[in-house]
């Protein structure tokens, strides 16, 4: 017996229970995929923090934290979206194979291209986004008004 669901074909007729088990199935790979992601970003939470960390100013590079599970909320918080983003091709693989046999076999070939652009349209505009924009923006917001305010960053923010 096979561990993953079958992928049912265009045309193909399954019952309400057959789809709810497949869709049950194809919901704890997602859910472990995330699970492994997020242990595996878990892991290394400390150079996320630092990586998230190194745009600011030296003499803000160390956030504060306004109450005493602000650290340990902030920290899981960061594991689960990077671990989110670690499980993402799995989770769309995953929905995509549920809802392919709803397309024709020609159309679900069509589809492959502007996944692929979408995919790298997203990782570009993440790296553009981190590497472009984010320096000077942090550069403005940390100093706009600095004479009138004691500027120190949030953790969580």
């Amino acid at each position: 017996m096979s561990v993953l669901p079958r992928r049912l074909r265009h045309g193909e007729e399954a019952t309400l229970v057959e789809h709810l088990g497949e869709l049950r199935a194809r919901l704890i790979i997602s859910l472990s995929a995330l699970a492994i992601g997020f242990a595996i970003a878990y892991g290394f939470h400390g150079r996320l923090l630092h990586w998230l960390n190194r745009p600011l100013p030296p003499d803000l590079r160390k956030p504060i934290t306004l109450s005493p599970i602000e650290p340990f909320a902030t920290s899981v918080l960061v594991s689960l979206w990077a671990g989110l983003l670690l499980a993402l091709p799995i989770v769309l693989w995953q929905l995509w194979a549920f809802l392919a046999p709803a397309f024709e076999d020609r159309r679900e070939r069509s589809v492959l291209v502007p996944v692929f652009f979408a995919t790298a349209l997203g990782l570009g505009g993440v790296l553009f986004g981190y590497f472009v924009i984010l320096p000077p923006a942090i550069h403005f917001l940390t100093n706009y008004d600095s004479a009138y305010y004691a500027i120190q960053v949030r953790a969580r923010d």
